[in-house]
């Protein structure tokens, strides 16, 4: 006989984060709370100006980035998952079939993809951790590909505390060189397509997960 613990699992679901075109937003439900091996309906609800706005699920594990889970129109979505889009109730909720450890997790209803522009357009960090001593000087670097015309591009960067939503830092016009803002000082080097970030004294609140982004992904950005 094999004795199995029952392991209560907790799904954080973070209200309106990832920003889409005026007049858009996303509502979900906080947080549930399951047994293991129960299934999880997390809720999604949405309003869009779009006649067939792409719907989105994605998921994030503690002190990593944002993974996609559903995708409404791929075939390749991930096992276990099952989203159902009702269009008269502007809903768009995931099931999960029967829940594991591995899905205790925050997890994102977005009406568009916040990891990219588009198939062509990439941003990724240089290092995935950065450790630094307080009062000392820290860069965070992001090198990018992109198809627009580097005068439109906006360069964003996002902080985000464990089980808190990412909040807006600072952000810079592809066409300027530098940006600086309280605390943090923004550099862009056009020829390399890359993007730092510099904390000029860091201090222990600035111990977080940061993010360099494309475009806007948290609702109410410039």
């Amino acid at each position: 006989m094999i004795s199995l613990d029952t392991h209560l699992l907790t799904f954080v679901i973070l209200q309106s984060l990832f920003g889409n075109s005026e007049g858009d937003s996303v509502t979900q439900n906080h947080s549930i709370f399951v047994t293991e091996k129960e299934k999880a309906l997390l809720f999604c609800q949405y309003e869009t100006t779009s006649s067939a706005p792409g719907l989105f699920w994605y998921i994030q594990q503690e002190n990593k980035s944002p993974e996609l889970i559903y995708n409404k129109y791929s075939q390749d979505n991930k096992k276990r998952f099952n989203a159902s889009n009702d269009e008269s109730a502007k809903t768009f909720n995931l099931e999960i079939a029967a829940a594991g450890l591995s899905d205790s997790a925050t997890y994102y209803c977005a009406l568009k993809p916040t990891l990219c522009d588009s198939f062509q357009d990439a941003i990724t960090a240089e290092t995935n951790t950065v450790h630094a001593v307080e009062g000392n000087r820290v860069k965070m670097s992001c090198n990018y590909t992109t198809t627009a015309n580097i005068l439109s591009t906006y360069l964003h960067w996002y902080r985000q505390y464990p089980r808190s939503k990412p909040e807006f830092i600072i952000l810079i016009h592809g066409g300027d060189d530098q940006e600086p803002s309280t605390g943090f000082t923004v550099t862009h080097e056009k020829e390399n397509k890359s993007v730092h970030l510099e904390i000029s004294s860091a201090e222990v609140t600035d111990s977080a997960l940061y993010y360099c982004a494309l475009q806007p992904t948290v609702t109410g950005n410039p």
